[in-house]
């Protein structure tokens, strides 16, 4: 095989997407650009996550000499470290490129708060797929990494994919975010297990290191049972359906030593696995999850559309109620006090739409009528006309952005319904 390709270590990929098709299948996979941006994106990073591995621990001589796994590039000697360092540059550039590019398709701009809070996410996923062996602080040689594991492939996935996608977080995204992020950490458990004695030696304290030969192992099943156990106490029935292959694999774990590594594509594909089967309905008379989803979507851009035709009508009326105020008061500044005729020791002046200005003759008082009924009253002794004007045709400004705001949002949800 090609030592680059190798060292890309392509069999975990499987595992890293699994939370992003969890949340994004919860969703209702509306956005099919979106996703593959996150796929691509989290693909990015799991490869960045395998090169830094590598490099880090071969140069603090942790990968040297390991029995019962394969030997990889920087191990093998197949590639060298600056070949391994441009690797891992190329790869940064890909995660900013592709995190930009989805975060920019789901949001529309990237000078938005959630815009910034995503880009922030997607540097300190890049941060941690560095740190986690490189450096002299590598979280992943204090213990640590089992909570970077959950917290980036569980949580951070899940929670993110569902949210590009609704823009909304709820409770059981939280919780079945954490739900797969454990057996993604039971990967990197199972793989601190087989390499326990070695990381020992070589002064990398794992968690399972600190656990023990036989506390990691039940650790391990915590890990795996925990992730059912949520998935059942939220309905998702058919993940059960993987209960007989990691009860086998507990049993393997617990009766041998050796050949571990023939269990880490199980556990990744079956981790893939779970996510896909917790997007099935439980029960055949019942919609799925994502159907379930699309009908309360559905409902809810129905609510949102009726909203937005309210308020747009509410802002066109408005501004059919200004405009004429604002045109009478134009016309006012065209006559001089000559030019207006009395009317009980007011001034009238006759402007567009049938829209007659009384004017006190000390100026303190206006009054604009429009077929008989008063529509704008000013009875404030520093009365000045132009002011007037000017909030007059901000007010108008204003009701124009909105309206074409809200015209914009109606038809986005008009577009939704008819999709739907």
């Amino acid at each position: 095989m090609n030592p680059y390709i190798q060292s890309l270590r392509l069999r975990t990929l499987p595992l890293s997407v699994s939370g992003i098709i969890l949340g994004t299948g919860l969703a209702g996979f509306q956005n099919g650009l979106v996703f593959a941006l996150a796929l691509c994106t989290t693909l990015c990073l799991q490869i960045l996550s395998n090169l830094c591995n590598e490099l880090g621990d071969a140069l603090k001589g942790t990968d040297t000499d390991q029995q019962g796994r394969e030997a990889y590039g920087l191990q093998a000697g197949t590639i060298t470290v600056q070949q391994m360092k441009t690797m891992i540059l190329l790869f940064i550039g890909l995660s900013i490129v592709f995190g930009t590019a989805l975060v920019w398709t789901a949001f529309g701009t990237l000078f938005s708060e959630p815009s910034w809070v995503f880009l922030g996410l997607g540097a300190l996923a890049i941060v941690g797929a560095i740190k986690y062996t490189l450096g002299k602080h590598s979280y992943g040689y204090i213990g640590l990494g089992d909570l970077g594991v959950f917290l980036f492939f569980g949580l951070l996935s899940t929670i993110g994919g569902y949210y590009l996608q609704t823009q909304t977080i709820t409770a059981e995204i939280i919780w079945l975010g954490a739900a797969i992020g454990l057996p993604c950490v039971g990967v990197l458990n199972l793989n601190n297990i087989r390499d326990m004695s070695h990381d020992i030696e070589h002064g990398k304290r794992t968690f399972a290191s600190l656990l023990g030969p036989v506390g990691a192992r039940i650790y391990h099943t915590f890990l795996l049972v925990g992730c059912l156990g949520i998935f059942v106490w939220f309905g998702h029935w058919w993940t059960l359906a993987i209960l007989p292959v990691w009860a086998w694999h507990l049993y393997y774990l617990y009766t041998h030593t050796d050949r571990l590594d023939r269990h880490m594509p199980i556990l990744m594909f079956t981790t893939l696995a779970v996510a896909v089967l917790a997007l099935l309905p439980t029960d055949f008379n019942r919609p799925s999850k994502v159907e379930q989803y699309k009908a309360e979507k559905h409902i809810q851009d129905s609510i949102r559309l009726e909203e937005q035709v309210r308020s747009l009508a509410y802002y066109e009326s408005e501004l059919e109620r200004l405009m004429p105020v604002a045109d009478s008061l134009i016309a006012l500044f065209h006559y001089e006090k000559n030019d207006k005729y009395q009317d009980h020791g007011n001034y009238v002046v006759t402007g567009k739409n049938g829209v007659r200005i009384l004017v006190r003759d000390d100026g303190k008082e206006i009054l604009l009528y429009q077929n008989g009924k008063r529509i704008e009253r000013t009875d404030d002794p520093k009365y000045d006309q132009a002011e007037h004007l000017q909030i007059v045709i901000l007010d108008i400004k204003e009701l124009e952005r909105r309206i074409a705001k809200t015209s914009l949002e109606v038809q986005k949800y008009q577009k939704r319904l008819q999709k739907d």
